[in-house]
């Protein structure tokens, strides 16, 4: 599986949150225009695999979030599917290859484990650290805000 994360803090604001979901579809749709997904997620994915173009490796239930696995597991092997919301962000999600579910030898699963763990705690450390600058954070104004 290969993937594109627009991430979305847990403090998100609406206009965050829609800003993020508008990009992840802006994405999509170029990768369904022609457009190479490991590109793609090497160029806008914000997720530590992106310079991988997105590669995750084989995913196994249990592992990633619910949407996320759901959606992996009903996709047809070279399709793209609709944005798929996580606890992280948006998704766009690709499949390369599907095996039978067996288990995996350690050795196989390692990397992708700690990856997924240390991309989960730097997350949490990231907004931790957000909330922190936020609060001590003296914001002025000087250009008139621009109305869309």
């Amino acid at each position: 599986v290969s993937h594109i994360l627009i991430k979305v803090a847990d403090n998100a604001t609406k206009k965050e949150t829609k800003k993020a979901y508008k990009k992840t579809v802006k994405i999509r749709k170029s990768i369904l225009d022609g457009n190479d997904f490991a590109e793609m997620a090497i160029e806008n994915s914000e997720c530590n695999s992106a310079s991988g173009g997105g590669r995750l490796k084989y995913i196994k239930r249990g592992y990633m979030p619910k949407e996320f696995e759901d959606e992996a597991f009903a996709l047809e092997i070279d399709k793209i599917r609709d944005v798929v919301k996580t606890k992280f962000g948006y998704h766009i999600i690709k499949v390369y290859k599907k095996i039978p579910e067996g288990q995996n030898p350690y050795e196989d699963a390692r990397d992708f484990i700690l990856k997924y763990f240390q991309m989960e705690e730097t997350q949490k450390r990231l907004n931790e650290h957000i909330a922190k600058l936020k609060e001590k954070a003296e914001i002025e104004m000087f250009l008139p805000q621009i109305k869309k």
